[in-house]
C-alpha cells in the first residue's frame, strides 16, 4: 500500500521550480524512499580540488636542441656485478640530425664500454678521476653513431667492466641530447589530494610536442599489477605524443595501499577517484577537450579501465581494456595461493567473506552501465594469467543488455596486446567522440553518485542499487524502475534527459509486485500534464 509521507509544496500538480514529493511503500520489510526532484540545470559534480592551480602552459616552439630526462641513480659496476643500467625518457616530433649521450663517470681505470639500448656507444677514457657518483664525477659524452639507436620513449643506458672485471667504477646524471628540426614532449609530474580519502597521490602528465595551451584530447593510462605510472608512461606515452594528445598516468592506490601504492589497486574505489581526480587537475591547469577523454589499461589496468568506465560512463568518450579481469571473484579462484593472498589483503578477505567488495571491483557486475560507451576488449586466446573468458563474459553481458558499442578483438598470443599495441589502441580511441546522454539508462551502482541525468542517493550499508530509466521526449514522460534493499533517493535532471523544463509535471509512484523477496521494486513516472486552471 502506498501512502504520502509529506509534502514540501501544496498537493496540487507540481511545477518544476518548486515541488518535491516523498512517497513510501513497505515491501518485504524493506523501506524504499523515492524522491523525484526536477532540476532546471545539470547537477553539479564534485571533483577533487587540485593541490596547485596554474595558468595554461605556454606554447612550446620547436627547438634545435632537446634533452631527455636525467638519470638520477648511481650506476656501479664491480667484481661480481659486471653490468648496471637505468633509463631516460625522450619523446619528440620532427627529424633529428645529431644525437649525443652525456653522463658523469668516476673511478674508471680502464676503457670500459657504455651501451645505449644494447648498442655500443663508446668507451670511457681511463683514469679521468673522481671517486664515486657524489665525489667529483667527471663529465663525458659520445656522439651516437646511428640515430636509429635512439628510441621514442624510454632509452636504456648500461655500463660494464668487461674490459677489466676487477675494476670498480661509477656513472650518474646520464641524459640524451637531440639536435635538429625537433620538438620534445614535456613531462610534468604532479600531485593531488584524493577526493576519496584525502591522501596525497602522484601522477605523470605528458604535454605533446608543440603544445600551445589549447584544450586537447586526453588519454588516461592505467598500469598493471606491480607496476607504476612510469610503466604506463613508457608504454602509451610515445603513442599519445604521436596523436598530439595530453597524456596522464596516475599512480593509483588501493583500499589498503601497498608499495608502490597502486601495485595491487584492483579497481578499488580509491583508484577510481585517482583517475577522476587526475582528470580534474589536468582540466583545471591545462584544459581538456571534454568530449575526447579516453581510458586505456592492460591487465589490472584494463580491469580498472573497464570498471571506472562503468562507474563514470558520462565522463569518457571510449575505453580500451587489454587482458583485463572482468570478474575478480572468478579470477581469485584461477590464480596461485600467493596472488590470492595479495588479493584478499587488498579486498579485506576472500570472496566467500566479502563478496560484495569483489563484485564492486568487477565490470561484469555493471554491464548495463557500459551500453552507451564504446569499449574495446583485447585478449589473447592463449592468456594463462587472465583466462580469455573474462573478455568473452563481459562482451556477452554488455551485448545482452543491448550494448552495440562494445568490440572484442582476439589474437593468438598470451597476456599482452599482440598486434593491438598502443598505437592501434589510440587510433581506435581517436575514432570516438562522446555523444549526447542516452535516453535510456540501465544502471547498477554500488554507491551514491550521478550517472548522466540520474543521481542515486543510497542509504544503509554497502549494497547494489539497480535503476532502469527512460526519458521519452515525444510524450514528455520519464519512467524509472528501481530495486534496492534500503531506502534510496533518485534525482532526475530533466534538462539533461532532453525533457522540457518549463512545463508542469506530476509524479506518479506505483508499486511493482513480484521480484526478489529481499529487494523492493517500484516504478516512478514523471508525466507531463496540462497546466492547472
Amino acid at each position: 500500500m502506498l501512502s504520502t509521507t509529506g509534502w514540501e509544496c501544496s498537493p496540487v500538480p507540481c511545477f518544476v521550480t518548486a515541488c518535491k514529493i516523498a512517497l513510501t511503500a513497505l515491501v518485504a520489510s524493506a523501506l524504499l524512499v523515492i524522491v523525484a526532484l526536477v532540476l532546471l540545470t545539470s547537477l553539479p559534480v564534485a571533483w577533487a580540488d587540485p593541490v596547485a592551480v596554474r595558468p595554461h602552459a605556454p606554447a612550446l616552439a620547436p627547438s634545435a636542441v632537446i634533452t631527455s630526462t636525467v638519470m638520477t641513480s648511481c650506476l656501479a659496476v664491480y667484481p661480481g656485478n659486471p653490468q648496471a643500467g637505468d633509463e631516460v625518457y625522450l619523446v619528440w616530433s620532427g627529424t633529428p640530425s645529431r644525437a649525443t649521450l652525456h653522463m658523469k663517470v668516476a673511478s674508471a681505470n680502464a676503457a670500459h664500454n657504455v651501451y645505449l639500448n644494447g648498442y655500443l656507444v663508446g668507451q670511457v677514457t681511463p683514469n679521468l678521476g673522481g671517486r664515486d657518483c657524489e665525489t667529483n664525477p667527471q663529465p663525458v659524452q659520445w656522439q651516437i653513431a646511428s640515430l636509429g639507436w635512439v628510441r621514442k620513449g624510454f632509452n636504456r643506458i648500461e655500463i660494464t667492466n668487461q674490459v677489466n672485471p676487477y675494476d670498480t667504477w661509477y656513472a650518474t646524471q646520464a641524459y640524451l641530447v637531440l639536435e635538429g628540426d625537433v620538438a620534445a614532449a614535456t613531462l610534468e609530474p604532479f600531485t593531488f589530494s584524493s577526493s576519496y580519502d584525502s591522501s596525497l597521490q602522484a601522477a605523470m602528465l605528458q604535454l605533446p610536442p608543440g603544445y600551445d595551451g589549447s584544450p586537447l584530447p586526453l588519454v588516461i593510462a592505467l598500469h598493471g599489477w606491480g607496476e607504476t605510472r612510469w610503466d604506463a608512461l613508457g608504454y602509451w606515452g610515445p603513442a599519445a605524443a604521436e596523436q598530439g594528445w595530453l597524456f596522464v598516468a596516475p599512480e593509483m592506490h588501493g583500499e589498503r595501499p601497498d608499495t608502490p601504492p597502486g601495485r595491487r589497486a584492483l579497481a578499488s574505489r580509491a583508484s577510481q577517484h585517482d583517475i577522476v581526480d587526475a582528470l580534474a587537475y589536468v582540466d583545471v591547469n591545462y584544459g581538456v577537450d571534454p568530449d575526447r577523454i579516453y581510458l586505456a589499461g592492460e591487465s589490472m589496468g584494463g580491469m580498472i579501465a573497464a570498471t571506472t568506465a562503468a562507474k563514470y560512463p558520462d565522463r569518457f568518450a571510449a575505453a580500451v581494456d587489454v587482458s583485463g579481469i572482468s570478474d575478480l571473484a572468478a579470477w581469485y579462484d584461477e590464480v596461485n595461493w600467493y596472488r590470492q593472498q595479495q588479493i584478499a589483503e587488498e579486498c579485506g578477505g576472500p570472496p566467500n567473506e566479502v563478496g560484495f567488495e569483489y563484485e564492486r571491483r568487477s565490470s561484469l557486475h555493471m554491464p548495463g552501465n557500459l551500453v552507451s560507451l564504446p569499449l574495446a576488449l583485447v585478449h589473447g586466446l592463449n592468456d594463462t594469467k587472465v583466462p580469455p573468458h573474462h573478455a568473452q563474459d563481459l562482451y556477452d553481458a554488455v551485448q545482452a543488455r543491448g550494448g552495440e558499442l562494445i568490440e572484442l578483438f582476439w589474437h593468438e598470443g598470451g597476456h599482452e596486446a599482440g598486434p593491438y599495441g598502443p598505437e592501434w589502441q589510440l587510433d581506435w580511441l581517436a575514432d570516438h567522440v562522446r555523444g549526447a546522454a542516452p535516453a535510456r539508462l540501465d544502471i547498477h551502482s554500488d554507491e551514491s553518485k550521478p550517472y548522466f541525468w540520474l543521481t542515486i542517493g543510497q542509504t544503509g550499508g554497502d549494497h547494489w542499487t539497480a535503476v532502469q530509466a527512460e526519458a521519452m521526449t515525444t510524450t514528455q514522460k520519464l519512467t524509472a524502475t528501481v530495486s534496492d534493499t534500503h531506502p534510496v533517493s533518485l534525482t532526475f535532471d530533466l534538462a539533461g534527459a532532453g525533457l522540457v523544463t518549463d512545463l508542469p509535471y506530476t509524479v506518479i509512484v506505483q508499486e511493482v509486485g513480484g521480484g526478489d523477496p529481499f529487494a523492493t521494486v517500484m516504478t516512478l513516472s514523471l508525466i507531463h500534464i496540462s497546466e492547472p486552471t
